[in-house]
């Protein structure tokens, strides 16, 4: 099967019924692709079809009077359509998704290194006039401008 085949879905499906040749001629001249054609035994054919042709097919498979049994879905589709039931795991996804989009665009920790002679509790201070706190934008946050409003709240 190619890689491609399987971003619209296919469905594995098992048919039987006591003349599956005939069956699968029907089915071919309905205009239905089928692909992978597998004997199973005398009465049971297993073949795979597109995700689209299932409604075709079964429809042709009740005026054929045979039986039809979904073995397995194949595919991006079907992996979504799961997906899709889960809606909290959803909501977390798209929820780190935007955390993770939003938090390194802002100021978290501030830190004081290398001071010896005012508190620090006075230089946070003085940064949080200034624009520097927890949550603020980095894009605002300019080293030049910053370093010089706060030589000029701490003279010292």
């Amino acid at each position: 099967m190619k890689p491609w085949n399987l971003i619209p879905g296919r469905v594995l499906v098992e048919i039987t019924c006591a003349n599956p040749e005939e069956t699968v001629n029907a089915i071919l001249n309905a205009g239905i692709h089928i692909s992978s054609v597998v004997q199973k035994d005398e009465v049971t054919y297993l073949f795979s079809v597109r995700r689209q042709d299932l409604t075709l097919l079964k429809a042709q498979i009740h005026r054929s009077g045979c039986k039809l049994v979904v073995a397995k879905r194949q595919g991006i589709y079907w992996s979504v359509k799961k997906f899709g039931k889960r809606p909290v795991l959803i909501g977390l996804m798209i929820l780190l998704f935007t955390i993770s989009i939003f938090l390194p665009t802002r100021i978290l920790f501030v830190r004081v290194e290398g001071n010896q002679e005012l508190p620090s509790r006075q230089i946070l201070s003085a940064a949080e006039v200034s624009g520097i706190r927890f949550g603020a934008s980095r894009k605002q946050v300019r080293s030049e401008k910053m370093k010089n409003e706060l030589l000029s709240r701490l003279p010292q």
